[in-house]
């Protein structure tokens, strides 16, 4: 996009992160919506929403418009995203982390299969088809939409108070869209041809699918999640900053199923730390969709940043030691969090420490 609308990486970063950005921001709109429509309808109409833009992307020759187009496609996918988490922890009070972790299976297996589709659509019917083929792949939520209803025992929301040290996580977004930016940009810059180039971002989805297939289990099994975040950061930070040491594709073939085996995994840290840390289950939905609007910053500022320091420096080193130094950060919030999490459970024997580990 950047040579076809003749711009700059800031500026198609910027637009690029537009969709799942506005995904996030909306959270308390989203919120509000909820307790006036019904969620079958909201979800629905978010379906054409993402959809219809997408498919009218081939006939857009400015960039104001590319990103209008792709604004709406973020407000349907946000109505979409937001509605369908909020309900399933409705569903699933008690049981709310391991049944989000698998319904993020289903992002984590199109980050596999994506970028294959994408490829192959490009070539075989150029820019135009391509956006084609993504809206009507939208279209497929629309029959999932229609079988969503709320459970008939669930009150009204309440506004009441919650806790707001989870905002932070915006910093995960910072990382993770950043990454998913310039993976591929950065394994060309080292000789990588593009068609190999792109299935490395294909290796990284099916690492994901094997690292959130793990995280199921972790989860069933009631270990410590805090724990495994902060080892799958750590992990993916390393590799972060050694990952332009080899320039063989075996090596880059390596360093991106690694980070998509840890990046996928701590993807649903949003929804996890959310509910471990509200202390009332009546706060959930108000603080999910604020947890949703700081994970909406860090999208904007991740994208944006790291391709205004590519702009200025044009070294793909240097944009992927600021993702290494925010991820850095996060490990430190984790551990910080986890902390504060035991010694909470210390203090309120009510909490039972399965709640700290499920």
């Amino acid at each position: 996009m950047v040579s076809r609308f003749d711009s700059d990486y800031k500026t198609i970063a910027f637009i690029c992160s537009l969709p799942s950005a506005l995904l996030s921001l909306l959270g308390p709109f989203v919120y509000s919506l909820m307790k006036v429509v019904h969620p079958r309808l909201v979800v629905i109409s978010g379906s054409f929403l993402c959809a219809i833009p997408l498919m009218c992307v081939p006939l857009v020759k400015t960039l104001p418009l590319l990103g209008f187009l792709f604004a709406l496609t973020g407000f349907g996918m946000s109505i979409m995203f937001l509605t369908i988490t909020i309900t399933l922890n409705e569903y699933f009070t008690k049981s709310f982390i391991f049944f989000n972790t698998l319904s993020t299976l289903g992002v984590t297996i199109g980050a596999f299969c994506l970028p294959v589709i994408v490829e192959r659509s490009l070539t075989a019917y150029i820019y135009n088809g391509a956006f084609l083929i993504l809206g009507g792949m939208c279209l497929h939520t629309v029959p999932c939409a229609l079988t969503i209803r709320p459970p008939r025992d669930v009150c009204v929301f309440r506004r009441t108070s919650l806790l707001p040290c989870y905002s932070v996580f915006h910093l995960r977004y910072f990382f993770i869209y950043a990454w998913v930016l310039f993976l591929i940009p950065a394994a060309e810059s080292l000789g990588v041809e593009r068609a190999r180039a792109v299935y490395l971002a294909s290796i990284a989805g099916f690492g994901g699918v094997l690292g959130k297939l793990g995280l199921l289990i972790a989860t069933y099994a009631k270990f410590y999640l805090i724990l495994v975040y902060i080892i799958c950061c750590s992990v993916c930070d390393v590799t972060i900053f050694i990952s332009s040491v080899n320039a063989t594709y075996l090596y880059q073939a390596l360093m991106a199923l690694t980070q998509g085996l840890t990046v996928f995994t701590f993807d649903s840290i949003g929804g996890v730390m959310t509910k471990l840390t509200v202390a009332n289950e009546e706060n959930f939905p108000i603080a999910f969709s604020f947890t949703s609007f700081a994970n909406g910053i860090g999208i904007l500022i991740g994208d944006s940043l790291s391709g205004h320091i590519y702009d200025v420096t044009r070294s793909y080193r240097a944009v992927f030691n600021t993702i290494g130094l925010a991820l850095l950060s996060v490990i430190v919030i984790l551990v910080a969090v986890f902390i504060i999490l035991r010694r909470r459970t210390k203090r309120n024997p009510e909490i039972s420490d399965s709640s700290q580990r499920s």
